[in-house]
């Protein structure tokens, strides 16, 4: 888990070291089902790079009900300037909330597996 977490923690380092930023406005939240059945609410952004001037629309990769973003909100756009709808908000919401996640939850695992090891060799 700790190694998933850093995996994607690198990954989004990647991505934002090799983007450009842009303004763009949420035009739609897309509710889809997840594999659980639960709703989640996709932001889907409308967005024009300034390098090439061709409006770009995507739906963000990050899904959760309710939704943090608004129809109608403005916000920063991370954009792979060679190919423009690879993008994504930049927030920590889209960005940096899994990796976040999967290492809070990674150390606090460590944490309980430390406890229980220390508990059994006092005992």
């Amino acid at each position: 888990m700790a190694a998933t977490g850093v995996w994607y923690t690198v990954e989004a380092i990647q991505f934002l070291d090799t983007t450009a930023r842009t303004d763009g406005t949420v035009v739609a939240l897309k509710r889809e089902r997840s594999v659980k059945g639960l709703a989640e609410d996709y932001p889907v952004v409308h967005f024009v790079p300034p390098d090439t001037g061709e409006a770009v629309e995507f739906k963000s990769r990050f899904g959760i009900w309710p939704s943090p973003f608004s129809v109608g909100e403005r916000v920063e756009v991370a954009y792979d300037p060679a190919d423009p709808s690879r993008a994504d908000i930049n927030s920590f919401w889209t960005i940096w909330l899994f990796p976040v996640l999967l290492e809070m939850f990674a150390l606090a695992c460590f944490a309980a597996g430390l406890h229980t090891l220390r508990h059994t060799e006092n005992n």
